[in-house]
């Protein structure tokens, strides 16, 4: 392969820009209670896991204090109480691979069940996996962008099982889940779309339309299984999408970890 972007398994600059939408993490130096594992909580805490990939996980900032970390010191500041955070964040990876953690790592199926606080951002690595930015690249889409038919497909299905196995480890046990969508990858990392044989505008024309129906299908999910998303597209990239910003900058980071913060948490006072 020709790139490695973001979504892919190395980590490169990349950059993304304001508004939240509710509908519905990485390593953070001197975030709250941050453990490296499933490591037992105090009776008071309020366990937090946060999954995703390279983004939160810090892979493009070298391993600076990303929105993970800095919601877990949000939440402990708005809650009042401890937050124990369990950083389950991994430098790659897409919807496949977590879903199927979800279902193998009794570790982290532990972890979970005792989750009260649940953040998970992730999507833009299935772009390569399924091999859809190679297919477009190489007009072997199939007819009318079957390619990215199935994709979108694909994140409907995991989304949906991903939150679906939060609640079976849950319970009725009351859960803040939120999701945290990515933003437009290709407006503010214009290197991708000449890397795979993309035309130069594809940052505002289909790169922006698969940016925004990832959003949509991740705040749908997370909507339908009583969660909140906040949608990166609009918050970094302005109302039309096209309006680059670099993600891994501390103010992109507490931006966001902020607009995670203000979602609230009443799904804890029922």
């Amino acid at each position: 392969m020709p790139h490695t972007p973001r979504f892919a398994r190395t980590p490169i600059p990349a950059v993304i820009v304001g508004i939240l939408i509710l509908t519905g993490c990485s390593p953070s130096a001197g975030s709250a209670s941050e453990a490296d594992g499933a490591a037992p909580s105090p009776p008071s805490a309020t366990d937090y896991v946060a999954l995703g990939d390279s983004w939160p996980h810090g892979g493009h900032c070298g391993g600076c204090t990303t929105f993970a970390g800095l919601y877990a010191d949000g939440l402990q500041t708005a809650l009042g109480a401890t937050v124990a955070f369990d950083n389950r964040t991994t430098n790659g990876g897409d919807t496949q691979s977590m879903l199927a953690d979800m279902k193998s790592d009794e570790d982290l199926r532990d972890s979970l069940s005792r989750a009260e606080v649940v953040m998970i951002s992730t999507g833009p690595n299935d772009l390569d996996s399924a091999g859809a930015l190679s297919s477009l690249g190489s007009g072997t889409c199939g007819a009318d962008s079957a390619c990215l038919t199935d994709l979108y497909g694909l994140w409907e299905e995991n989304f949906a099982a991903i939150l679906e196995e939060i609640a079976k480890l849950r319970g009725s046990a009351p859960t803040v889940v939120r999701l945290v969508t990515p933003q437009n990858i290709f407006v503010s990392d214009p290197s991708i779309a000449p890397a795979y044989g993309l035309p130069e505008d594809f940052g505002t024309t289909t790169g922006l339309d698969i940016s925004r129906k990832l959003a949509e299908i991740m705040c749908t999910a997370a909507s339908d299984h009583g969660g909140h998303c906040v949608d990166v597209v609009q918050l970094f990239n302005r109302p039309d999408g096209t309006t680059p910003r670099d993600e891994n900058t501390p103010e992109s980071h507490q931006d966001l970890a902020d607009a995670l913060v203000a979602t609230g948490t009443a799904e804890l006072d029922s």
